[in-house]
């Protein structure tokens, strides 16, 4: 049987890796390199991805054991953050204690300036921290209750939690975590939300040791046959006496018993544009959010003072209308991978609201990202439904929607796998 998919990203790779343990697979991708890598920056011998890409034990568990399976090493994450105003002076700055064992985030000792401030924030920080407080407390309280059909900003609305302390301490994690907007964010599902909340706090967090780019070539060299720079324009399905699926591309078309598309949910209408039996209007119901991320050596997207620094740094506006100038600056020395490495700071910016000066930019991208809404996860469980259909497959994150791009995108490749017959080697 042959298998083609269409899309290289983290689950156009693992739905070809998994079927072809079995089956003759071809992996179709239009960009010149494969797409879970094509943003990295490669420079001083070694890789960065772009975004950068942090896993947790618990909240990615078959993420986890994917790359544990894999033999990939794991450097941990202790997502110290800091929290700045436009002044860029930290207002609260958090640190994990006893990340090895239960990570626990509390408030750092270590901007302690002056007899009114304690515990790193000031008396009128502390009664935020406790307002950040109770929206945790709340969280932890609807364990149980099924709160996927109402939207997080209901949920905030109906236990009164929109506070300053939210608004500063919780929601520009929230907004770095799902790559989105207040707004957006608010149309999110609540269960989802919550879920993600909880198992942030009782997990480990990871990157990759070698980064992305070596565990997609290991990914790759188990693949039988890869063609980049090969833009799909069409997709016929069978018809008649034609019993295969017809891939159109500008030099040739691909015939295929089954054929996975790995790609943004948009841009199926577009493959599929003269087949009506599939429901195009399904696929655009999900809206994506441009992200522009820099890698840079500009201090002036940084906390002001050195001994704030975190490895983790949110910017945020006093503005709450005006959102585009919340961003976030990943401190990549404080990776000790990248520190034995490097001897100048190296940052990775996202939506920055000030562009970091041209003479220590080392590279900009734009890197899209689906927004969930409570519409949009109907929309998934029609798509789910039309899974197999004329040997047709989706794969990505819309998919098996749950917040994070990457456990989603894999679960969505090992539910195909399963499909086919194919046993997941990690479970």
């Amino acid at each position: 049987m042959q298998i083609g998919i269409i899309g290289s990203g983290i689950s156009g790779l693992s739905v070809a890796w998994l079927l072809s343990q079995r089956y003759e697979v071809t992996l179709i991708e239009k960009s010149a390199s494969l797409g879970m890598s094509h943003l990295n920056s490669d420079f001083e011998g070694f890789s960065i991805d772009v975004p950068l890409r942090i896993f947790s034990n618990l909240y990615h568990e078959n993420l986890f054991k994917f790359y544990s399976y894999l033999g990939e090493e794991f450097e941990q994450a202790t997502l110290s953050a800091s929290f700045c105003f436009k002044d860029r002076i930290a207002k609260a700055q958090f640190k994990a204690f006893m990340p090895d064992l239960v990570p626990v985030y509390l408030p750092s000792l270590t901007n302690l300036s002056n007899l009114s401030s304690l515990w790193g924030v000031s008396w009128q920080g502390a009664v935020k921290i406790a307002q950040a407080t109770r929206f945790y407390a709340e969280t932890l309280r609807a364990i149980g209750q099924n709160l996927d059909t109402l939207s997080f900003g209901q949920f905030l609305q109906e236990r009164r939690l929109k506070d300053e302390g939210y608004q500063q301490y919780v929601a520009p994690f929230l907004l770095l975590a799902f790559s989105c907007t207040h707004e957006l964010l608010e149309t999110l599902s609540a269960g989802m939300v919550l879920r993600f909340i909880r198992l942030f706090v009782v997990s480990r967090w990871y990157r990759l040791r070698n980064g992305s780019t070596q565990l997609a070539e290991k990914l790759a060299n188990k693949i039988a046959v890869i063609k980049t720079n090969c833009a799909v324009e069409s997709i016929v399905l069978p018809k008649g006496k034609v019993k295969k699926i017809q891939v159109v591309c500008p030099d040739k078309v691909h015939k295929f018993d089954h054929v996975v598309l790995a790609v943004e949910a948009k841009q199926v209408p577009l493959l599929l544009q003269n087949e009506s039996c599939f429901k195009h209007e399904l696929f655009k119901r999900f809206s994506y959010k441009l992200n522009t991320v820099w890698v840079h050596s500009d201090k002036g997207l940084m906390p002001k003072q050195k001994r704030h620094w975190s490895q983790v740094n949110y910017f945020l506006n006093q503005s709450k209308d005006d959102e585009i100038s919340n961003y976030s600056t990943v401190w990549l020395n404080s990776f000790p991978s990248f520190k034995a490495r490097l001897d100048y700071p190296v940052f990775q910016s996202f939506n920055p609201s000030i562009e970091p000066k041209e003479e220590y930019v080392l590279t900009k991208s734009k890197a899209l990202r689906a927004i969930m809404t409570p519409e949009s996860l109907k929309a998934t469980q029609e798509i789910k439904a039309m899974q197999g259909h004329k040997n047709l497959w989706f794969c990505g994150s819309y998919v098996e929607p749950g917040g994070t791009l990457q456990e989603e995108s894999l679960l969505s490749a090992m539910y195909i796998a399963k499909e086919f017959g194919i046993e997941i080697p990690w479970l």
